[in-house]
């Protein structure tokens, strides 16, 4: 009813109805939302709403695939599979995990408790991840490898502002090292950096994106502030961080449209060290260089993206819709 957004007794168009019943369907957890209108004995109109849970739940897993190939010196792949149980409390607590091997691996699990019907809640995460950077040199030829090893742990406590946005405050412990390539390691004398990191953090999400990885229309507003304590190479330095990131779409008609914009920023009292790197590279993400080839402590991209839709769903080979496309991008790090 909270999702609905339809009181007993007042107007409704059918503007407010069909957003109302998206907003059921977005909690991805009814396998049919279907409504009526009734006229009773007396002449009123009675709006009937009637929700049919998934019959396969109230636990769903998915499944993700992928492969990227520059064919000189730098591949990726990755299998992942998804897990989240639902209905874990009659608020709509959720637990949620995911697994994923290949060049990175991680493993990431995060338990969502809602306090009641106040907006406000609770998260509790964990990730262990190993991810592997391909280094190269001014000639475009390998450098080596730089490997991370990370576990981290949030706990977290926010509020749902709306049905689009929400506020979040918690507290980060982050424990890993890197391995360097062997050209770093003579030059640093180790070819291990650990490193401990921990504070609070806050993060403010507003979403209206039909889909979060191929949206045709919304927008998608996600700004995060980091405020750690940096202890690696026997030093302890305080660090802030900021990463925000806009994205919009919009079609009409076979047409979307689609823009991007990317600002992340690190700084130290201490120069000598820098623990968090952002990246660039990769495809729709500066496409002309290698996944995550150009990484530093700022990063600033934007990107304008167009597609034209050249198939329906219903008739596509992956059962979704093929596009061609051409996109600008610029970047620096």
């Amino acid at each position: 009813l909270a999702r609905l957004e339809l009181q007993p007794g007042d107007f409704y168009t059918e503007r407010s109805i069909r957003r109302g019943l998206r907003q059921m369907y977005g909690l991805d957890t009814f396998e049919r939302v279907t409504q009526h209108l009734t006229v009773d004995d007396n002449g009123e109109t009675l709006l009937t709403v009637r929700a049919e849970e998934k019959s396969w739940g109230p636990g769903y897993m998915n499944f993700r695939l992928m492969f990227e190939d520059d064919f000189r010196n730098n591949h990726q792949y990755q299998l992942a599979a998804g897990y989240t149980r639902s209905n874990l409390s009659p608020w709509g607590a959720e637990w949620h995990s995911e697994l994923a091997l290949g060049s990175n691996k991680y493993l990431h699990t995060e338990l969502y408790w809602p306090l009641a019907d106040s907006g406000f809640y609770t998260e509790a995460s964990y990730h262990h991840r190993r991810d592997t950077q391909s280094l190269q040199d001014t000639q475009a030829l390998s450098a080596g490898e730089l490997k991370n090893t990370e576990n981290g742990l949030l706990l977290s406590a926010g509020w749902n502002i709306s049905d689009h946005a929400r506020l979040q405050l918690g507290w980060a412990l982050r424990d890993g090292r890197y391995l360097l390539p062997s050209l770093y390691a003579s030059q640093l004398g180790s070819d291990t950096v650990s490193y401990q990191r921990y504070g609070p953090e806050v993060q403010f999400i507003w979403d209206t994106l039909n889909s979060r990885s191929f949206p045709t229309r919304g927008i998608r507003l996600a700004s995060s502030y980091r405020f750690l304590n940096d202890d690696a190479l026997g030093a302890e330095v305080s660090s802030k961080s900021s990463s925000t990131e806009l994205l919009a779409a919009k079609s009409w008609q076979q047409h979307t449209l689609r823009t991007r914009w990317r600002f992340d920023h690190y700084n130290t009292d201490d120069d000598s060290f820098a623990l968090e790197q952002f990246n660039l590279g990769g495809f729709l993400n500066l496409s002309g260089y290698p996944a995550d080839s150009l990484f530093g402590s700022q990063i600033q991209f934007g990107s304008l993206v167009y597609l034209y839709r050249l198939t329906e769903q219903k008739i596509s080979f992956f059962n979704a819709p093929l596009y061609l496309g051409t996109s600008l991008e610029r970047g620096r790090v």
